[in-house]
């Protein structure tokens, strides 16, 4: 049934050595998240734990409420492009820890523990170094950042490894059991996160390659597909509509509306995977490769080229931050992502003759092509599937150049400014955060206490300690703003409607301050979005984070909604 790769796997490490190995790994990444534990609600975190929240009184109806994330209530089932998964599991966590924050970071620690033993098994089968493997991807900025987050990334990520390293297991075996298990894993892998329905064509090719025509294999394949088929049934059920369905419309609808050429898409991807994935592209540019830092220097030229003549960037600088020192920040990074790209291309010959090399490229290329040109926008959250196979890429290639496994020692400096890195980066996105919960408390304690009207805008955590503490969100469509009201908005957040200075004036503005030299969604950088500059983080001088407090001195009507 199966037609095996020219080159035999390597050998699986023994029992021992990978209690061993598992024991140390995810012993320091527990110990590093442990620090994280008190990091607020975050960007997009509140609408999974508002539909968790949901889920413990309506559990068969959980987008069935509106939500102010847009500037106006819209249903939930308009606004969640994920699915539901992650939710359930945060509302079972709930009913037992109730509104814990601290409770759902330390589930989201097991998931991220998860990922990594997925990511282990791989890199077991797949490489003779798998501890190294799944050290370098845990260091990597995408990884350890999305690991502090109460979103469906690393969720997925858990379950997109176990069930490629499940499906693997199965075909080496020709055990049907570990096939149900992998499609099995595929299901709840894209009822965590969309994106997790690409391992159907993944996993379909790869089998496809190995040889392997038993109906009784193939079979296996409608188990994830009834599910989605299920979900997409239950959801037109309630909703109207399916859930599944509408996700491509809408990253097709922002990407139009955005409106960039397909260049800068490209070299925005390339600079957003260099970054998120580093120390990767140090180890897979070829240090030791002649041809490899041919590849690299030529990529480089080729980049520095192409950023010429793409300046002016087509985004809105912060006024702190040069346009010269993001174009840095774009060669550096889209540099180290070209280096990545250049070890698929290199690979693409050996993966004609050898399934498990063609594994790994495909499943590079795929999310490397999602990234750049499908989804809505270039971001960590998407880039973090493709750090795995370049781990995995890039180890082997070293193998294959060294003729030896890759032992700590050597892989150590890496290791060590992974780490630092993504320490550093995550230390970041905990100040934001931190920030954003403090004067959302602040304000709603200080303007709270009055006979005004007290409305807010903006959203990510921000709204959700505000309305914790009693303030409204802004309905631009629906609220008539009164004298007296008074609107406070953050400065660097979505969906903001500037207010007629001749209705409105300014109190005060504070500053949340910054303890962080890293950018993630300012001074160039998107770590969240592209939509914000096309480097996931940046370092050195950005804007402040700023508070408005505007108070209403004339009658503002809401503003006319198109459709409505």
């Amino acid at each position: 049934m199966d037609v095996a790769s020219d080159a035999a796997p390597p050998a699986p490490a023994t029992a021992a050595r990978r209690r061993k190995e598992l024991g140390l790994l995810c012993g320091v990444v527990a110990l590093g998240l442990l620090a994280f534990l008190d990091k607020p609600v975050h960007v997009d975190d509140p609408v999974y734990l508002w539909v968790a929240e949901r889920i413990q009184t309506h559990p068969t109806d959980p987008y069935g409420f509106e939500l102010n994330w847009h500037g106006t209530r819209d249903p939930v089932h308009a606004i969640q492009q994920n699915p539901p998964g992650v939710s359930y599991a945060q509302a079972s966590v709930r009913s037992v820890f109730g509104p814990s924050i601290a409770a759902q970071h330390g589930v989201a620690l097991v998931w991220a523990l998860g990922a990594l033993l997925g990511v282990y098994l791989l890199a077991e089968r797949f490489t003779r170094s798998p501890g190294v493997a799944t050290a370098l991807v845990a260091t990597t900025p995408a990884f350890f950042v999305s690991a502090t987050t109460l979103m469906s990334d690393l969720p997925m990520l858990a379950c997109w490894c176990g069930a490629i390293a499940c499906w693997v297991r199965g075909l080496d075996r020709g055990s049907t059991r570990w096939l149900v298990v992998g499609g099995s894993l595929i299901g709840v892998a894209a009822l965590t996160k969309y994106f997790a329905v690409a391992l159907l064509p993944l996993l379909a090719a790869y089998t496809a390659l190995r040889g392997v025509r038993a109906p009784r294999v193939w079979a296996v394949f409608a188990l994830p597909v009834s599910v989605l088929v299920g979900f997409e049934a239950a959801a037109h059920g309630l909703y109207g509509h399916g859930l599944l369905s509408q996700v491509p419309g809408y990253a097709t609808g922002v990407r139009q509306y955005l409106g960039q050429p397909w260049w800068n898409d490209a070299i925005v991807a390339l600079a957003f995977i260099g970054g998120c994935a580093f120390p990767l592209p140090l180890l897979t540019g070829g240090a030791s490769d002649p041809r490899g830092r041919v590849l690299g220097a030529l990529a480089l030229l080729a980049l520095v080229g192409a950023v010429v003549a793409w300046s002016p960037l087509p985004y809105e600088i912060d006024v702190a931050t040069t346009r010269g020192w993001v174009l840095v920040h774009v060669v550096i990074f889209a540099w180290a992502g070209a280096c990545l790209v250049a070890l698929g291309v290199a690979g693409a010959r050996r993966a004609a003759r050898d399934p498990d090399h063609a594994l790994l490229v495909l499943w590079g290329a795929g999310v490397f092509a999602f990234v750049a040109f499908f989804n809505w926008s270039a971001n960590a959250r998407a880039v973090l599937p493709l750090v795995p196979a370049a781990a995995l890429g890039g180890v082997r290639a070293w193998e294959a150049r060294a003729g030896s496994p890759l032992s700590l020692v050597r892989a150590a400096p890496l290791l060590a400014l992974g780490a630092a890195l993504s320490l550093s980066v995550a230390h970041a996105d905990r100040d934001w955060a931190t920030g954003a919960m403090r004067m959302a408390r602040q304000l709603a304690h200080d303007y709270g206490a009055g006979a005004q009207r007290v409305f807010f805008q903006g959203h990510w955590g921000f709204q959700y300690y505000f309305e914790s503490a009693g303030g409204r969100a802004y309905d631009v469509h629906r609220d008539r703003l009164v004298p007296g009201d008074i609107v406070i908005m953050p400065r660097n957040n979505v969906h903001l409607t500037q207010l007629d200075p001749s209705k409105a004036i300014e109190l005060e503005v504070r500053d949340a301050g910054r303890t962080s030299p890293w950018s993630l969604m300012g001074g160039g950088a998107g770590f969240y979005s592209s939509v914000w500059g096309p480097v996931p983080f940046s370092l050195g001088p950005s804007a402040p984070e700023l508070y408005r407090v505007l108070e209403v001195r004339a009658p503002i009507p809401p503003r006319p909604a198109l459709g409505r």
